[in-house]
């Protein structure tokens, strides 16, 4: 049986391979771009900022700069006496690692305003400046400084805001 149908068997062949390589390869990654974009909605929604104008490593950070960006000091400050130090904690542990990513993202809105979702990052980096002195002297250990850790400077987030 060299012929199913009148079509050679290699056509068959290179044409169930065709379909194997699309089924693999273009229709995984088409409901991860699908899933993607519905978490990035998901961000827009209920966070009021748009993700696609936050870097890509720093989006996992948009709700927690949507929650203590706050820009009114009065209103920071009521939130940082009202909050818990874990919950204080729990937020510096969140965005160790990525106070550079913030600063050099930051650093682009120099000369310009700043845009909505940089200005919550902003706020959010000097909610955490202030709270950090608490949180040090709350667990009794000795202020980190800046040789040891790397810490946002509060004078780079004043250039910002």
């Amino acid at each position: 049986m060299k012929y199913l149908l009148d079509i050679p068997i290699f056509t068959i062949l290179i044409l169930l391979s065709s379909i194997a390589f699309i089924a693999g390869t273009v229709i995984p990654s088409y409901f991860a771009l699908r899933a993607y974009r519905r978490k990035m909605d998901y961000y827009r929604r209920t966070t009021g900022l748009n993700p696609y104008f936050v870097p890509f490593l720093l989006r996992d950070l948009i709700p927690v700069a949507k929650k203590w960006g706050i820009t009114d000091e009065h209103q920071r400050h009521v939130m940082f006496l009202n909050t818990s130090t874990q919950d204080k904690v729990e937020l510096s542990k969140k965005i160790v690692g990525k106070e550079d990513l913030i600063i050099k993202w930051l650093a682009l809105f120099q000369n310009r305003p700043l845009i909505p979702e940089a200005a919550a990052f902003a706020y959010m980096c000097k909610c955490v400046e202030e709270m950090e002195l608490v949180i040090d002297a709350s667990t009794k250990e000795e202020p980190s400084d800046s040789s040891k850790v790397n810490t946002l400077s509060t004078d780079s987030a004043r250039v910002f805001l």
